[in-house]
């Protein structure tokens, strides 16, 4: 289906052939959809991925309003284990017609199944991978579903009600940034979207997130990342990017099954240095469940009590939480936070920019470290 969808996007000049092999590069290195990769990228925006979607399919499109104004007692129809498995959403009820989003349409044992759990005929509609991760977060947001092994996908849905990724939010006083489309996954944030948030999340054109993307401002980031010499300099420059998009900020590194803070901005003094356990429901969620980018309120669980015990000042009332991978490895993981529940969710399209170009830097680093070490040089040998 992939080749079909790129086809079928390239033919309608929705994007250009090298825009496609960049987008399955990244599919084969961070898995996933191709859909989601051209959406990460800017190089679709989500209505026209969608619209693709159901041409390749054959069957109508389910819009993020759609999915996100849907009856509760529609959602309830199937179980939240049924949606995560198959990352599939009811959304209406018309007499004995069940209409379902799915992200793959095609999958008869989802269709089926779905008629079995409900009595109902079944109606396939499909919407984009994010798409339904997030309205499936924000229908099934507070539900202890995804706390069962066997029961959980490889990735973890949770609340988008406050994402920083596409709502449309009360403004904060950080005028240099503006919000854009991104998944609203949601690390162990749960429990009501904060008055003042949006909760339906809008998608912003793809030339909109290009011209962002190749902004002054990121191509300052780029030559600092570029430059750094070692990682406590690129560490370093990611900390102060993180303070651009919140109040407090903090930068970890994962070391043995924990994410350790390196060095942060915000939370005054800290007596010795924190530690989050990524076996245990918290903030850092979205590091063992491996997803992009993640942005919500804060649930107060026992590894996040003590976690904010350590660091000092108010609990967060949202987190900021950006894992960056080389190789699919979690290495480095960006956080930022707000005391206030109204702030203005930050720039998702620079921030995924952000996530790309910092993957790049590491493993730049880490090569350049493996050159030196296999070939018996130092840094300060050779030629000046």
């Amino acid at each position: 289906m992939a080749e079909k969808l790129g086809e079928l996007l390239i033919r309608e000049g929705l994007i250009a052939a090298d825009q496609l092999e960049e987008a399955l590069r990244s599919q084969r290195i961070f898995g996933g959809s191709l859909g989601s990769h051209l959406l990460q990228l800017g190089y679709v925006d989500e209505d026209a991925l969608g619209r693709a979607l159901g041409r390749v399919y054959g069957v109508p499109v389910a819009s993020r309003a759609e999915l996100i104004a849907a009856p509760p007692e529609v959602v309830a129809l199937l179980p939240p284990e049924f949606s995560r498995r198959h990352r599939a959403l009811p959304f209406k009820l018309e007499g004995h017609r069940l209409h379902l989003a799915l992200q793959n349409p095609a999958d008869s044992l989802a269709v089926h199944e779905a008629s079995f759990l409900t009595g109902f005929q079944i109606v396939p509609h499909v919407s984009p991978e994010a798409v339904l991760r997030d309205s499936i977060a924000y229908h099934r947001r507070g539900e202890p579903a995804a706390a069962t092994p066997a029961a959980r996908p490889p990735r973890r849905e949770a609340p988008p009600a406050t994402t920083r990724a596409e709502p449309a939010a009360p403004a904060r006083p950080r005028p240099e940034h503006q919000t854009g489309p991104v998944r609203i996954t949601n690390p162990v944030l749960t429990g009501d979207p904060p008055v003042g948030l949006a909760t339906g999340p809008v998608a912003i054109p793809a030339s909109a997130e290009r011209a962002r993307r190749h902004s002054p401002a990121l191509a300052a980031l780029g030559r600092a990342l570029a430059s750094a010499r070692n990682r406590d300099e690129l560490l370093g420059v990611l900390l102060e990017e993180m303070t651009h998009h919140a109040s407090r900020a903090l930068v970890l590194l994962v070391r043995q099954g924990q994410a350790v803070v390196w060095k942060g901005e915000g939370f005054g003094t800290v007596r010795r240095r924190p530690a989050l356990p990524l076996d245990a429901p918290s903030v850092l969620d979205p590091v063992r469940e491996e997803r992009a980018l993640s942005f919500g309120p804060v649930a107060m669980t026992p590894a996040n009590r003590d976690f904010y015990t350590l660091l000092g000042g108010r609990p967060p009332a949202v987190a900021l939480v950006l894992p960056i991978y080389v190789r699919r490895r979690p290495l480095v993981v960006l956080y930022g936070d707000e005391t206030r529940a109204d702030s203005r969710p930050p720039d998702f399209a620079r921030l995924r920019a952000v996530s790309r170009l910092a993957a790049w830097a590491l493993e730049a680093l880490i090569l350049r470290a493996k050159i030196l070490r296999e070939s018996g040089a130092d840094e300060g040998d050779g030629e000046k």
